[in-house]
């Protein structure tokens, strides 16, 4: 069964990786879009010019905080900090 996608993008993803997705160990199985909702930022938020390294700053700290929040890890290789990220696969 292909879980309920509505405008979710799913329907250009095939249908084995989706089979990999729909039953994880940790998860269980699901039967909805991933978070089946969409956030809407206001443009007072969001300079109209912005460079593009303070995007990947952003990025990187929602990341960070991400990985950290759901059991993953950070570590040192090569003097360079490498987050651990758990996984089902």
């Amino acid at each position: 069964m292909r879980p309920a996608t509505g405008n979710s993008g799913s329907s250009g993803i095939d249908e084995a990786a989706i089979a990999n997705t729909i039953d994880l160990p940790s998860q269980g199985r699901w039967n909805e879009s991933f978070k089946d909702s969409y956030a809407s930022i206001p443009c007072q938020e969001v300079r109209l010019r912005i460079p593009i390294n303070e995007i990947v700053h952003r990025i990187a700290a929602i990341a960070k905080t991400a990985i950290l929040e759901n059991a993953g890890r950070m570590a040192m290789s090569d003097s360079e900090v490498v987050y651990i990220v758990n996984s089902d696969f």
